[in-house]
Parts: structure tokens; sequence; C-alpha cells
């Protein structure tokens, strides 16, 4: 019986977008999505191209809504997004500022 292998060779661009994801947020991603931790960036970075923005505040950061959860993220120095928590979206409005 032959086990078939999948070797996934990572560009270096690839790399450096690694997600940075609290503590805070990886309870609530598992806790809220049921993902395991290895899972999460990928997730996270689906997220970021296909949310849609629900708020911004300027240099501190944002809201994305995607699949019925909000997610809301704040930025670091260098303008990199990092996920604070996730929350089951409610029935209310949230617009774009």
């Amino acid at each position: 019986m032959s086990t078939n292998r999948i070797i996934i060779i990572l560009s270096k661009e690839e790399k450096e977008s690694i997600m940075i994801i609290t503590k805070h947020g990886n309870k609530r991603i598992k806790e809220r999505l049921g993902l395991p931790k290895r899972a999460q960036n990928r997730h996270i970075n689906v997220v970021l191209k296909n949310g849609v923005l629900a708020s911004r505040k300027g240099f501190e950061g944002f809201k994305i809504i995607y699949h019925g959860f909000l997610y809301i993220f704040s930025l670091t120095n260098k303008l990199e997004p990092i996920l604070v928590t996730t929350y089951q979206n409610t029935n209310t409005l949230y617009v774009v500022e």
C-alpha cells in the first residue's frame, strides 16, 4: 500500500505573508469557528481577500464581515493587520465610514 505525499513549496512572498493573530484571537477562532491553529492563517488570509469592509478607523484598525462573522483587526507600526477577535455577526448594520 503506497501513501501519497503532498509537498508544498512556499514562495518568499507567501512565507512573509503569515498572519499575526493575538492569543485572544486564536482562542476565539477555535471557539467560534472550530478551526485548529494550523488552518487559522489560511482562513484569515481568505477573510482579508474576500471579506466585506464593515468599518475603518484610520490607522487604528478595521472590521471585516465574512460568512456571518465579524473580524476585528488592528494595525502594527508597519501597517500590517493583526487579528484581535472574532464575533458572530448579529443583525446590526455596519456601514463603511
